[in-house]
């Protein structure tokens, strides 16, 4: 049984961005990745790419800009662009927890759950997030789990996450799914 895929279209909205060091172009950089956050939204992933592609030609060390630059890798199922691009925003920022939130949607999605599990954990252990990024990482945690045969451990995280978000519609979605299968034994 393979859990619904993340929705990466719905962390954009999630995230609270923070230009810090992108240098004498930040209001430039702010600008790019607005529109790019705008452009993914609206559907135009190709458009959002080279946004986030020009912001970070301006600012090359901008985490949000690579983070965000994976999660359109993320929604055109191009893992490996994601992967890269999100390793090189955590390694820029390790504390950006959208990052690795869009990482362990990336692992998930290629079916590497024990890396998803750890990006996913890694994003819960940084202290800043808001509850829809505590949400999002831990129905990703519990997708992982439960792909890898650990539904009931799944279903705990995502339980979790509906707590915190009862509008995050991927958890509930995820828990029917596990609840049918396990049913189904």
């Amino acid at each position: 049984m393979q859990i619904k895929k993340f929705l990466s279209a719905t962390l954009v909205g999630v995230c609270a961005l923070s230009f810090s060091g992108c240098g004498d172009n930040a209001e430039e950089v702010q600008n790019l990745i607005h529109k790019g956050v705008q452009q993914h939204n609206a559907g135009n992933d190709v458009d959002a790419m080279n946004s986030f592609n020009a912001a970070i030609k301006l600012s090359p060390n901008n985490s949000e800009a690579w983070a965000y630059l994976g999660n359109v890798y993320n929604a055109l199922q191009n893992y490996d662009k994601a992967i890269s691009a999100l390793n090189k925003a955590v390694d820029i920022n390790s504390e950006n927890a959208y990052a690795w939130i869009c990482l362990g949607s990336s692992y998930n999605s290629k079916q590497e759950y024990d890396k998803a599990i750890e990006s996913f954990n890694r994003a819960l252990k940084i202290g800043n997030l808001k509850n829809g990024e505590n949400s999002s990482a831990l129905a990703g945690l519990g997708v992982a789990y439960a792909n890898k045969g650990e539904k009931e451990r799944g279903l705990e995280f995502l339980n979790k996450a509906t707590e915190l978000d009862p509008r995050n519609e991927y958890a509930w979605e995820n828990i029917e799914i596990i609840k049918k299968d396990l049913a189904k034994k």
